[in-house]
């Protein structure tokens, strides 16, 4: 605490001496004058006792505010910069302080990353009442605070994206026309059917040729690019690579390794960016695939060491259990093609680990007899109990965020139908789960 003082100032002590003046000239006025003189510095101290409790009173209420701000920042210390940590600090101090007895400015944020601590110093600066009168304006405190984050648990991130032929859908409107006009379908498939298509005087035999040649964006490598983001994050959270493995993993027919978890970051990039990731197969089975992926995974742990990692899967898909000659086949095959079962995924759930859902929905596809057929035909009354207030005559499509949800951990389903809602959306979902772990822990 630092007080600024002065002399009484010139107008009180005129006053005080005329006062003495006349008290002189009067009988018994050399009493009077002395307890005259003698209350001026009662009163004051009186009045600067008022307003230091009200400095004491306002450091106790600071302190709690500066001791949050502290905490918070020393939790953001595995998902922000040491820039936006200080300015998290300063943001919730000025959003929090709401006493009214002065002002607090935040004078420094100093940021220990070794040790996971923010130690932060302020300034709470109360005005006066009775002070003013000698002179002392201001009471002024220092407030100290430091708060170590929490440990860190280990984690295995496990990104598990929908590779069927499906995914080969054309990933904007724009793309779709142009894949519509260059060969009659907005889907980009391995399989030879319906072509030659002749672009620029070229003969291609499938549609992903030709929407690779054209450049049409699929929405395969818009699930890759979000994918990107979440590694990009890991390395935020991270940095020194030593707390979270991350593994990709696709899935059509059955589950396969495109990197195996590792603390090495580029490989996961790098896999992502690789051949393996334009292959896709005409089928998604997804009793076949999670049951793989359940081996894969075994059972999570509490995070606290290396050998006993928390678990998340992020699955990226369209939902839809499917296969090209079920639709060939005819209406016998027809009921085949459906949501996904929820009971699917409760195994992986059973083991503890969270299971996060990103939905990329199914559009509708006027006009195609085979949509109309399958996912656009009401839900086949073979499929199993459908959710509680959904009618029987749902469709397929319809019902498909309700199968994903169901499938999903509680509050970890996100539905998409863009280019920018599948990227925010599967990078929300893994900082969903880090904001839960920080608060948790």
């Amino acid at each position: 605490m630092s007080q600024r003082r002065s002399s009484l100032p010139a107008r009180l002590r005129h006053a005080l001496m005329g006062a003495g003046a006349r008290l002189s000239r009067s009988e018994g006025g050399n009493v009077a004058m002395i307890l005259a003189l003698a209350l001026v510095p009662l009163v004051l101290a009186v009045g600067t006792g008022i307003d230091y409790a009200r400095l004491v009173k306002a450091r106790s209420e600071v302190q709690n505010v500066v001791d949050g701000a502290t905490l918070m920042g020393a939790n953001a210390l595995s998902t922000k910069t040491d820039a936006q940590v200080t300015q998290a600090v300063k943001d919730w101090s000025a959003q929090t302080y709401g006493v009214g007895f002065g002002t607090l400015a935040i004078d420094t944020v100093a940021i220990d990353r070794s040790a996971l601590k923010v130690s932060t110093t302020a300034t709470l600066s109360v005005p006066t009442s009775f002070g003013a009168l000698a002179g002392i304006d201001t009471f002024n405190a220092t407030i100290v605070s430091a708060a170590v984050a929490p440990n860190r648990p280990y984690m295995n991130v496990y990104l598990l994206l929908d590779n069927s032929a499906s995914m080969g859908l054309a990933a904007t409107t724009s793309g779709q026309t142009t894949m519509k006009i260059a060969a009659n379908c907005v889907f980009a498939c391995h399989v030879a059917e319906g072509g030659p298509y002749v672009i620029a005087g070229k003969s291609y035999n499938n549609t992903f040729d030709v929407s690779q040649v054209l450049g049409v964006t699929l929405r395969r490598d818009v699930m890759n690019s979000a994918a990107k983001k979440v590694i990009a994050m890991i390395d935020d959270v991270d940095p020194n690579h030593e707390r979270i493995k991350v593994g990709v993993y696709y899935f059509n027919k059955d589950t396969t390794k495109a990197q195996d978890l590792t603390f090495d970051t580029s490989k996961a990039t790098a896999a992502l960016s690789g051949a393996t990731s334009q292959l896709g197969v005409d089928g998604t089975y997804f009793d076949t695939s999670l049951k793989t992926m359940k081996s894969i995974m075994g059972t999570a742990g509490d995070g606290s060491s290396a050998s006993s990692p928390l678990k998340l899967v992020l699955m990226v898909t369209d939902g839809v259990q499917s296969y090209r000659s079920w639709v060939l086949g005819g209406s016998s095959t027809w009921p085949k093609v459906a949501p996904n079962k929820p009971n699917n995924c409760t195994p992986i759930k059973a083991n503890g680990v969270t299971f996060g859902v990103l939905y990329t929905e199914y559009l509708a596809i006027a006009g195609d007899w085979g949509y109309e057929a399958t996912v656009g035909s009401t839900m086949p009354s073979s499929w199993g109990s459908l959710d509680a207030g959904v009618s029987s005559s749902i469709k397929r499509r319809d019902y498909l965020p309700y199968a994903l949800a169901d499938c999903a951990s509680t509050g970890y389903f996100m539905s998409a139908n863009s280019t920018g809602e599948i990227e925010s959306g599967l990078t929300s979902l893994f900082d969903k789960w880090i904001e839960h772990l920080r608060l948790s822990r």
